[in-house]
């Protein structure tokens, strides 16, 4: 269905989630719940996924309107903690094995409004890119300067973030993002990434 496929959208908001919650079905109607009344009447479809997103909003709509598509690090942060809070409750600890079992919790996601941009892993694997070996263009882009070609520090403006589950070829170097990781940047590209407090579960 068209209404299932990734990735959602609200508004400026846009998500897409690669994982699964385990036994979704037994807990769905409490995850509703827990959904803003102004948000429920837009989940038209059926996954665990749309329920996350309209769950990650309903957390930032309590700090910043959702008409505006330029909140803080800090308001998303707290909105992925709150849901990855919420969301362990009933899943309890998400899989962090070195090869994902899709048939057990993780929560790996992309969240963004256009200007601004998220990526958090929940147990699936992904990788993320500021800056390139050698940029091609260096010479003739307007917007070149040294960060295009070193790795971003915390609190600084970058010229581009990529997240992907795969290495690409090219000039992008690829980095992993860590179990339980948050990366992003805001409106004015900067770069913020901080560890969240969620609990894996490694094979023996």
């Amino acid at each position: 269905s068209l209404l299932n496929c990734h990735p959602f959208q609200y508004g400026h908001w846009v998500f897409a989630h690669n994982g699964n919650l385990k036994g979704f079905s037994n807990y769905k109607e409490d995850l509703i719940l827990q959904i803003s009344p102004k948000l429920k009447p837009f989940i038209l479809g059926s996954t665990d996924s749309e329920i996350l997103f309209f769950l990650v909003l309903s957390f930032i709509a309590s700090h910043h309107p959702l008409n505006d598509p330029n909140p803080s690090y800090d308001i998303i942060k707290h909105a992925i903690q709150k849901t990855l809070d919420v969301v362990t409750g009933f899943t309890g600890d998400l899989y962090g094995g070195q090869e994902p079992k899709p048939a057990e919790s993780h929560l790996t996601f992309l969240l963004t409004t256009g200007s601004t941009l998220f990526g958090f892993n929940g147990g699936q694997h992904l990788k993320y890119s500021t800056y390139k070996r050698k940029c091609p263009e260096s010479s003739s882009c307007p917007h070149y300067n040294e960060t295009c070609e070193k790795a971003a520090t915390k609190s600084t403006a970058i010229n581009h973030l990529i997240f992907s589950s795969e290495v690409h070829d090219g000039e992008n170097v690829w980095m992993d993002l860590p179990l339980g990781a948050l990366v992003g940047v805001d409106q004015n590209m900067l770069f913020q990434t901080d560890l969240l407090q969620a609990k894996f579960i490694q094979p023996s």
